[in-house]
């Protein structure tokens, strides 16, 4: 509940001081992401769906700003759209909208969320081709995923 009155207190500030363009681009996209976790770490079913629908809010509230904003908040976008799909157990969707994060991310040279996207393939479905790419991007980056890499195979 507290992580919840968090969220829609960010969520109030960004549109309370109107918010807009790169600097609204992290808390859009954590927004969305948080309220993916909250979704699937939620023992109860029913407020699993609360926590799905408002994550599906998150989700398109990032897609919108991805479309405004000139940055690599349009593949994270569709990334979390893909993991909402993932979640409401639209398993074909959720892969399309991960192949279309890949490909806006390599447009736009968004290595780390292109490392991200394909972690996320690799830690939901298993693939070590994925897993390698996001491995090899990591470390490339210097950087590391939210979680293991010892997780995905």
């Amino acid at each position: 509940d507290a992580a919840i009155a968090l969220l829609a207190r960010c969520e109030s500030l960004i549109k309370n001081y109107r918010m807009i363009g790169m600097s609204a681009s992290a808390p859009v996209l954590v927004s969305a992401d948080a309220y993916l976790y909250l979704a699937e770490h939620v023992g109860d079913t029913s407020r699993r769906q609360v926590m799905l629908r408002q994550a599906a809010a998150a989700c398109s509230r990032a897609a919108r700003h991805g479309r405004a904003v000139h940055d690599e908040s349009a593949a994270e976008a569709w990334r979390l759209q893909g993991v909402h799909a993932w979640l409401s157990g639209n398993r074909a969707r959720a892969t399309r909208l991960w192949h279309v994060a890949i490909q806006a991310a390599q447009i736009m040279g968004a290595n780390y969320v292109l490392a991200r996207t394909h972690h996320e393939i690799a830690l939901r479905t298993g693939d070590a081709t994925h897993a390698g790419r996001a491995r090899e991007l990591f470390e490339k980056a210097s950087a590391a995923p939210m979680g293991r890499m010892e997780s995905i195979v």
